[in-house]
């Protein structure tokens, strides 16, 4: 694998580690604030709805709260349901007007709803009034949300490694170039290398006895080059010394 490849994979792995954990994060907190949102929704309007059912009841029986109810209609992040005493259904609120028929995939659905919350009031006149948490709208929202995040980080994965993939192809240009050098630097410089390698084999493995031979030869031959050397030196002085003497001789 070329060192440009392994750079493209390193970058590419990186920014796309870096999108996962920014998605994943992203998740956990609309999970989070989905399930406070719920709670807190839900809570509220069985409270207030418990205590109006309780006093329109009270006051005109379940004909007095099946209108009251009939008029309130949808309340966000609450299904509203109704029964008599023997289970029959007698109210049970719209649904929801808002992003009204879409549906987000049963996974998600599963992994972003919190778990199931409801409320029961028992009221005079034998109807049971039940107020349910029901997070679909805003799962649908988180849904919308993590697509759009989606949608941008991927446009943001793709501008990115396109840049970093262009930045390493100029910075690697010259690379090619110094390869060729060393190759032909190593393909020069490895036959010599070998000869030089063979030569020091042989010397290594020559027996004792020759190898002595060829040091002994060596130093004999350097010394008859020295007294050669000294023999020329010497006739050389005798020589002056002759003519000196013969000099003086000629003068007296």
């Amino acid at each position: 694998m070329k060192l440009r490849t392994r750079l493209n994979l390193v970058v590419a792995g990186l920014t796309a580690a870096f999108v996962i954990v920014l998605i994943s994060a992203e998740v956990q907190a609309t999970r989070s604030s989905i399930r406070e949102e719920i709670e807190a929704a839900n809570r509220v309007a069985a409270q207030l709805l418990g205590r109006l059912a309780y006093i329109y009841s009270s006051t005109g029986g379940p004909e007095l709260v099946l209108p009251f109810l009939q008029q309130l209609g949808h309340v966000r992040a609450n299904e509203i349901v109704l029964r008599s005493s023997d289970g029959q259904l007698l109210y049970r609120s719209p649904p929801p007007t808002y992003k009204s028929g879409r549906t987000v995939p049963a996974w998600f659905g599963r992994l972003m709803s919190p778990a199931p919350a409801e409320y029961r009031f028992s009221l005079p006149g034998d109807v049971l009034l039940s107020v349910e948490a029901n997070p679909s709208r805003a799962v649908l929202d988180a849904w919308d949300d993590l697509m759009h995040l989606f949608a941008l980080s991927t446009i943001m994965l793709v501008i990115f490694n396109g840049a970093a993939f262009w930045s390493v192809n100029r910075a690697l240009v010259a690379f090619p170039v110094i390869t060729e050098g060393l190759e032909r630097v190593q393909r020069a410089i490895l036959p010599i290398a070998c000869r030089r390698s063979t030569a020091s084999k042989q010397a290594r493995s020559a027996p004792p006895s020759i190898a002595w031979r060829r040091r002994y030869r060596t130093r004999c031959r350097r010394s008859a080059k020295f007294m050669r050397r000294r023999r020329a030196l010497m006739s050389g002085e005798k020589w002056h010394c002759s003519l000196s003497s013969a000099s003086r001789r000629s003068g007296a």
